[in-house]
């Protein structure tokens, strides 16, 4: 079965691009960008099928050992350690306030047995933290 990405995806994968170029140096910039674009992709196929594509996870870590190959540092492929807590909290929380708004925005009841596509909000914190993570890493 083929996932189609819609057009919101490709405006959303250009936008994290452009957002990683404009924010960052290169070659960081660039990894930034293939980052946020696998994360936009993980999201809207986890958004669809509730499952993340094992080549995403795949083409993630290829990149982030080049990466840290790159740098030349010990830290992580894309986070470093103490930064996790903080993509994994942004997740959460961004999932659990959209479950809460479509609950109430449909009027529904929420239960502790509904599904989250929680890798749709996970990839985009992990990006959303790998940039801000290494704005405050950079050198003045």
């Amino acid at each position: 079965m083929r996932f189609t990405l819609k057009l919101w995806d490709y405006l959303a994968g250009l936008a994290v691009a452009g957002l990683s170029l404009a924010l960052l140096p290169l070659p960081l910039a660039a990894f930034a960008a293939a980052l946020g674009a696998l994360a936009v992709l993980i999201a809207a196929v986890d958004l669809d099928r509730y499952i993340i594509p094992d080549t995403a996870v795949l083409a993630l870590l290829a990149l982030g050992l080049l990466l840290a190959a790159v740098e030349g540092t010990a830290a992580g492929p894309w986070l470093m350690w103490p930064t996790l807590p903080f993509a994994v909290a942004v997740a959460a929380v961004a999932a659990l306030l959209t479950a809460g708004a479509r609950a109430v925005l449909l009027r529904e009841r929420m239960h502790s047995k509904q599904e989250l596509p929680f890798g749709a909000f996970l990839a985009p914190a992990v990006w959303m933290s790998f940039v801000i993570e290494r704005l405050w890493w950079l050198p003045a």
